[in-house]
């Protein structure tokens, strides 16, 4: 055997009975390591052995029950929605499934209130992590970026669950407004890279209350 990552797909074998997968077949050139002999033959008989194989999630410990063919474990896996998920604040190391991290960031960070309807007005704190939270265990993160002449603001769902539209509104103002998709913690690579985000509206700084330090939002989801 070449390969050193799991039979999927596609196998093939020389005439010695080596096998390699599809990916790797292609690296070699259909030359086997081994005897030097040419890799051109499907091994049908163990492609079906390891395509009757069934597997369960390897998040059953968080509640996931699927049971899948081993060849769909990796696709699967990439969007379970009981995958441990990342903490987003740079300086937290916290993981763990949807509900898990739901309660963690309730518990531990300063959070604006709960979203129950179609729209919420928020005050949000500037230096401090905001956080809007769904009835269905998703939470909004709130980022805001100070610029040179206005901050910037986006949004984040740390969720598996859905997707989600949403448009702000800078203190009520349909004049001051951003709509667009909101980005889930699955979309983006470094759970900690907030500044990747690129949904967002400029608010300028004259709508920034420097008695109470808050801009007041509104968030509709759409």
């Amino acid at each position: 055997m070449v390969c050193y990552e799991p039979l999927i797909g596609s196998i093939f074998q020389c005439k010695n009975g080596y096998i390699v997968c599809q990916t790797c077949c292609k690296k070699i050139n259909r030359r086997c390591p081994t005897c030097k002999c040419t890799i051109g033959v499907r091994n049908l008989v163990l492609e079906h052995i390891i395509n009757s194989i069934q597997v369960r999630c390897p998040y059953a410990m968080n509640g996931c029950a699927e049971v899948f063919s081993f060849c769909d474990r990796q696709s699967h896996a990439k969007n379970c929605h009981h995958a441990p998920l990342s903490c987003p604040f740079e300086s937290c190391s916290f993981d763990g499934c949807n509900a898990e991290l739901f309660n963690h960031i309730k518990d531990a960070y300063v959070y604006t209130e709960a979203c129950t309807g179609e729209y919420v007005n928020l005050a949000i704190k500037i230096g401090k992590q905001n956080c809007l939270f769904g009835d269905d265990c998703s939470i909004y993160l709130i980022v805001v970026k100070k610029q040179s002449s206005a901050f910037c603001i986006s949004v984040l769902c740390i969720s598996f669950l859905t997707d989600y539209k949403i448009k702000l509104y800078g203190n009520g103002n349909s004049k001051l407004s951003f709509s667009g998709n909101v980005p889930t913690i699955k979309e983006i690579v470094d759970a900690h890279a907030l500044s990747s985000l690129d949904n967002n509206m400029l608010v300028p700084y004259t709508m920034y209350d420097v008695d109470t330090h808050h801009i007041d939002l509104q968030i509709r989801f759409i």
